[in-house]
């Protein structure tokens, strides 16, 4: 047998193996979500995203996908949902009791009204850290993201830091 063709079929056997490995791992992670327990525990909506997914193989086609995550037992969890649920179930800092198996939300009961959140311009900072001055700032007011700090918190306007 010539190199070629020892080479041709350790390659082709290579990709033939990693293919079937993510098949495995598909499958494994679909039944371990299905086969989990169901959790009844309080939490809060910490984040909202959407993802925006392109296909290579469908032209210039977008998809996107929704995600809500909360806070559950010290943890940020992340859950993908429709786009229903996440333009019309969750509000950041929305406190509830969330019910779910592996990957997949049951529901969400919301326990009472989203606290107030805010939303950052160039001249406020929402300090979580030490007092007037401290440095550096829990975040920087420069940031695109919105901060959300239950309210009380301290909100200083910049000149102050």
């Amino acid at each position: 047998m010539s190199f070629e063709k020892i080479f041709g079929i350790i390659f082709i056997s290579s990709i033939a193996a990693l293919f079937l490995l993510v098949i495995i791992r598909l499958v494994y992670k679909a039944i371990k979500s299905q086969t989990a327990p169901v959790k009844t525990v309080e939490a809060v909506v910490v984040d909202k995203n959407v993802v925006e997914r392109f296909s290579k193989y469908s032209g210039n086609s977008k998809s996107y996908g929704y995600v809500i995550a909360f806070m559950v037992e010290g943890k940020k969890k992340t859950f993908y949902v429709s786009e229903f649920s996440y333009n019309n179930g969750y509000e950041i800092n929305e406190k509830g009791i969330l019910t779910y198996q592996g990957d997949n939300i049951i529901s969400f009961e919301p326990t009472g009204p989203p606290e107030q959140s805010l939303l950052l311009d160039f001249s406020v900072f929402c300090t979580r850290m030490g007092g007037p001055g401290s440095w550096p700032p829990a975040m920087s007011s420069f940031s695109l993201y919105p901060l959300h700090c239950p309210i009380p918190q301290e909100v200083l306007p910049a000149s102050t830091w």
